[in-house]
């Protein structure tokens, strides 16, 4: 334990020299700088931005929670982040860099009225707090099984940890130290998969598998979709498909990008190699189950397995892992102090605000995001549920900003106002009425998504004054970028 405990703080310490490192680079940068790192990252950072965002709470401990009792399938959540990103690069990365939109809700300030900007603004605000929670609620467990300290206590010193890379390096702080849990983590879990198949299950998958259906014959613990469900599967990629556009993070990762080509490229990059670190966490997950029935929370079993390995390899990988959750935190972060900064306090209050104004302000919500979360994650249970509860907010939006960039002219003035509304009705239904959920297969993406397309159609015939779109033209960049 002491050696685990040794390597995890000499990760730390290595991530804030290098975050220190980022501080010196854009010391003399603008707001721009400090929360987006605006046109300066190669597309193989870009990737490993991609890359560790998407290996943070959802796709190694959330995938090995769900596999703790479902099985392999639980790696299609994986697949489900793979397909969000690459359909961002492809799609809606050449939109964000042409007409420069680093935050998701810049274009919705831009084209509607300032109360759906504002609206656009919380909701966005919420999904990301949302997240956050997912990674606070990953570190503590990470951090809880090398820590005598409990849970709480746990996540509490990775929030504070968070605090310390996003006030010091900003946006290229959390880049840079991305290139090395990105390595350290894809090494780490491999090297960790075998290792605990060979401590827990004699290196035999065949073994693994039939120790697990002999004890639990009831789950699907190998095919491919049934231990989780078609529906589940199903809804894990229509919600991050339809949620991609809205993203945050992304829209930050794209504005970071050298140029079109790198976002594009980065985004292919981090989609594909996000798919094989689902696959090895689902088996690490089915190995807990094997090794450690009958845990008090299943979003214990990565950990567990992890830590019963030999203590350097378990250092490693475990301080890969958290530090890989601590980057997306940090992405998150940021992210959420772009929208509020940019997109509210610059745009309604202070629009003459100055630079220092603006850093200064954005310091201020990185502090009271990080608390807020905090506090809610300490209440909180579950990790991939958690963002599957706000969905109906957040699809609404995903889907309005592709028609934005796509068929601007079906949209009419309220089209932003009815499609909210939409995803407020949805989220009314259904926790007021939970006779519907089962209509909807128990996954609220099905509602929310004909819901939000419902919105826009109607407010295309309700309402007869067409969305003005001259400013669009003015945000657009020269044509080589």
């Amino acid at each position: 334990m002491a050696i685990t405990l040794t390597i995890l703080i000499l990760y730390v310490i290595v991530m804030l020299i290098v975050t220190s490192y980022a501080q010196k680079k854009t010391a003399k940068g603008n707001s721009n700088s400090f929360l987006f790192a605006t046109d300066s990252v190669p597309w193989l950072m870009v990737g490993t931005m991609i890359l560790c965002t998407n290996v943070g709470s959802g796709t190694t401990v959330g995938i090995a929670e769900n596999s703790y009792g479902h099985g392999i399938s639980s790696a299609w959540y994986a697949v489900a982040l793979a397909v969000q990103v690459i359909f961002f690069g492809i799609v809606m990365s050449r939109m964000t860099k042409r007409y420069n939109v680093p935050t998701a809700s810049g274009m919705i300030v831009q084209l509607f009225s300032k109360f759906d900007g504002i609206v656009c603004g919380i909701a966005l605000i919420i999904l990301q707090v949302g997240i956050l929670c997912l990674q606070i609620l990953a570190a503590g467990s990470v951090l809880a099984s090398i820590l005598p300290f409990g849970n709480a206590w746990c996540m509490v010193i990775s929030a504070a940890v968070f605090f310390i890379i996003v006030m010091i390096g900003g946006y290229m702080g959390a880049t840079l130290t991305n290139v090395i849990n990105a390595f350290v983590i894809y090494i780490g879990l491999i090297i960790g998969l075998f290792v605990a198949l060979f401590v827990h299950s004699n290196g035999s998958f065949a073994e693994l598998f039939s120790s697990l259906e002999s004890t639990a014959p009831e789950v699907a613990w190998t095919d491919p979709v049934m231990g989780m469900g078609v529906s589940t599967v199903v809804s894990w990629v229509l919600v991050q498909l339809f949620c991609a556009p809205s993203v945050q993070s992304l829209f930050s990762t794209t504005s970071s990008a050298k140029d079109t080509k790198a976002a594009t490229k980065g985004f292919i990059f981090g989609g594909i190699f996000t798919i094989p670190i689902g696959i090895i966490c689902a088996l690490i997950g089915m190995i807990g189950a094997k090794a450690f029935p009958g845990l008090e929370t299943s979003a214990m079993a990565l950990p567990m397995v992890i830590a019963s390995l030999p203590p350097v390899i378990s250092g490693i990988i475990l301080a890969g892992l958290w530090a890989a959750i601590v980057s997306t935190a940090t992405g998150v972060i940021m992210g959420m102090s772009g929208t509020v900064t940019r997109d509210l306090y610059v745009k309604y209050m202070r629009p003459k605000a100055s630079e220092t104004d603006k850093i200064r302000l954005g310091r201020v919500i990185l502090v009271l995001d990080i608390v807020i979360a905090t506090l809610i994650a300490l209440r909180a249970s579950g990790i991939v549920s958690i963002f599957m509860l706000i969905n109906l907010l957040i699809v609404p939006y995903g889907i309005l900003l592709v028609f934005i960039f796509y068929a601007p002219k079906f949209l009419r003035r309220s089209s932003c106002t009815f499609t909210m509304a939409g995803g407020v009705i949805g989220l009314i239904l259904w926790y007021c009425v939970p006779a519907i959920q089962p209509v909807f297969l128990n996954q609220n993406a099905y509602l929310a998504i004909p819901l939000a397309l419902i919105a826009i159609v109607i407010s295309h015939f309700v309402d007869k004054r067409p969305l003005d779109v001259s400013s669009m033209k003015a945000m657009e960049r020269p044509k080589n970028n």
